[in-house]
């Protein structure tokens, strides 16, 4: 998870971090796109689609999975993909995570402060106010935090001893207990 911890008197701060991150090969609350792309032996570049190709031609397609050094592939498309989509798919080395959006010095704006850099914000993405002076907003960014990084807390308990509510085993919400 990346958190941009941006103040709300300076709305240039964050599309400059992001398209550093952009540049560097992450991408932020989107999933990966659904390209699949499986080398063959011969047979050219064969390109099949569930959806409608609007944004590309067959042949472009072609042309940016043979500048990969790819001869002979299928491609299989679940989106109307864009030209970005297919290069993050070829490249390998992109990394999808989730972004949220803390807006600190809470306590020092004005409403119209906060409303000017909500404004400014990517559409869609969480944003969390929170004063680090203060302490406001603290402990319900440290909950959104741990919900959605996917942990769960396991209280464990020994053989004939009460269990242990104070200090749980965090593990993964994807773990299995046995």
């Amino acid at each position: 998870m990346v958190l941009y911890i941006i103040d709300p008197f300076h709305d240039t701060h964050l599309p400059i971090l992001h398209r550093e991150l952009e540049l560097a090969g992450m991408r932020l609350n989107q999933p990966p796109p659904q390209v699949f792309i499986t080398r063959l032996q011969k047979g050219g570049v064969e390109v099949r689609s569930t959806v409608e190709q609007t944004h590309l031609t067959v042949e472009h397609m072609r042309d940016i999975i043979r500048s990969f050094g790819y001869t002979s592939a299928l491609v299989t498309l679940r989106v109307n993909a864009t030209a970005d989509m297919l290069v993050d798919t070829m490249a390998g080395s992109r990394v999808y995570s989730k972004a949220v959006v803390i807006i600190n010095k809470i306590d020092l704006a004005t409403p119209e402060d906060l409303a000017n850099i909500r404004a400014s914000l990517p559409e869609g993405w969480p944003v969390l106010p929170i004063s680090a002076v203060t302490g406001e907003g603290i402990e319900e960014m440290k909950d959104f935090i741990y919900d959605n990084l996917g942990f769960m807390s396991i209280y464990l308990k020994p053989q004939g001893q009460e269990a242990d509510l104070i200090e749980p085993l965090i593990v993964k919400d994807t773990s299995t207990v046995q």
